[in-house]
Parts: structure tokens; sequence; C-alpha cells
């Protein structure tokens, strides 16, 4: 369930949605502390898988200055989220619907990026985002890269955070920076570290081991490791060609090392299930006696 923060007060978590609503939507923030580590091309790849897996899939484009999942899902919106922002539209109003069956609520570029959203503007996507609950299994927001204050807004509201990280040392150091911020500043402590642009799935194993090693370390947290994905060379012809690899080249290393990693957040989120389905029997059985 998309998380209401009050912006600004993060450790003042309120679930703004009734009591006894199912909580089965799942928000998932998918982040990084430095820019290029193939972020956007995850998300996409991801969402699709999910929706192969028989799950409703919406992406938030959370790159308000740089948008591109539009453009990497072949999307040519007439409107995105600042018509939200300035009151022209609704949420639901912007939602596009891609090839694949993934529903994308495109943002902008050169707008929002500069400022940043006003917590009006932030108290109104959320609010609207809570009012898609039941038509969707899983929102994927795709963040900007950094730590600005959109950014971790965006991944405070979040159930799952997933820090992408390359092998490159500069990747590593800001993953790390990444993870420090969320946790002493905002207390969040479910972090999950991905791994992208690696040669073999040894060099993945060995990243996360050495970040999870000095977050253990420092910051006295456990992060999980969701996986890696190879380097593909046939990701750059599918960004011109603006199709995801996973359609294109379903049985590629890059899209098995995919549907590996949306394999696990597809089981989370059946133990989600299973554990509310759980959770209302007792619930039946208490009004009962």
């Amino acid at each position: 369930m998309f998380k209401n923060y009050q912006v600004g007060v993060v450790n003042s978590r309120i679930r703004a949605l009734p009591k006894g609503h199912r909580t089965s939507f799942r928000v998932i923030s998918v982040t990084s502390g430095k820019g290029g580590v193939g972020k956007s091309n995850l998300v996409v790849n991801i969402a699709i898988a999910l929706r192969r897996m028989g799950e409703r899939v919406l992406i938030l484009d959370g790159d308000f200055g740089l948008a591109n999942i539009d453009i990497l899902l072949n999307l040519t919106p007439k409107v995105n989220i600042n018509d939200v922002i300035e009151g022209r539209a609704q949420l639901r109003d912007i939602i596009s619907h891609s090839h694949y069956g993934v529903h994308v609520l495109p943002s902008c570029s050169g707008i929002l990026g500069i400022k940043g959203l006003s917590q009006e503007a932030k108290s109104r996507i959320t609010e609207e985002l809570e009012g898609l609950d039941f038509e969707y299994d899983t929102l994927i927001i795709d963040t900007a890269a950094g730590i600005g204050s959109d950014v971790i807004w965006l991944n405070s509201t979040a159930d799952d955070v997933v820090v992408v990280a390359t092998p490159e040392p500069t990747s590593i150091t800001d993953a790390y920076a990444m993870m420090k911020v969320l946790n002493q500043q905002y207390k969040i402590k479910k972090i999950k570290l991905l791994v992208n642009q690696v040669k073999n799935q040894e060099e993945g194993l060995k990243v996360y081991s050495r970040i999870a090693e000095v977050v253990d370390r420092f910051l006295h947290l456990g992060i999980d490791y969701v996986g890696s994905v190879n380097f593909d060379g046939n990701l750059t012809e599918a960004v011109r060609q603006r199709h995801p690899v996973i359609t294109g080249e379903p049985d590629s290393l890059f899209s098995r090392n995919i549907k590996d990693v949306a394999s696990s957040f597809h089981r989370d989120r059946e133990d989600l299930v299973a554990m509310e389905a759980k959770g209302c029997f007792w619930q039946l059985v208490a009004d009962a006696v």
C-alpha cells in the first residue's frame, strides 16, 4: 500500500486507508545514488515480467526532471504528471497503456526537476495513488538518481526500496550513501540491493557482499539481495528501437536475469496475499465468536 507520509515528517508513518482495507497493493521504489546504472530499463523489463506472471502493474515515472519511461515503452502521452500538479487532470486521467499490458503514469522533462514538488503536490499525488489500489497489484516507482527531496520522498512512501548499483566503485559508494540517508535520516530499515551490468553472477554477489559488510558495520542494518543482471549488448539496440529487451530477446541472459528478479518480487507478493487471507480468516472467526 502507498504509505501516506506527511511531507517533512517522515517518522510519522500514517496509513491513511481505513481499517480493514486490503494491503496487497504493493509499492516498490527503484532508486540509485548514481545516474547511469540502468535503473529505468530494469523497471520497464521487470514490470513486463511481472505482468506476464499475472500481476496488474503500474509504473510511476518519478524522475520529474528527466522522464524517460514513456520513451522506453514507445509511448507518446498527451498529458503527464505536471497536468495533475497544476490541477488540469486527475492521476487516473494521465495513465498510459503500453503494448505490453503495463500501465504508466508518465512524467515530464525540464519542468519540475529544478525546484521539485511542493508539499501540496506530494499530498495530492499520494491521495490519488491510494485511489488506484484496487485496480493494480503492484506499483513500481522509478525515481531519479541521487538524494534530492523528491527522490527521498518517493522512497519513503514505498513498501520496498530497491537500490540499484553496478560494480563500478563510484556506484558502490553512492549506493551506500543512499542507504545511509534512507536509514539514518528517514528510519527506513527495509532496503534491498539489485546489482546491474555485471560480468557474471559471481561479480554481483561480490558487490552485494561488499556493500552489505559496510552497511552492517556502520549502519547496523541488514540488506536483502534481490539478485544481479548481466550486461547485455542487446540493451543498446533495444533502447534505440524503443522496445524492451525482454520482449525482443526473451531468451537472452539479461531477460533470464530479469525474470529471476521479477519472480522474487512475485513470490513476496504471493506471501503478502497469503498472510492477508490468513488474517481475514482469523478475523472472521473472531467475529463469529
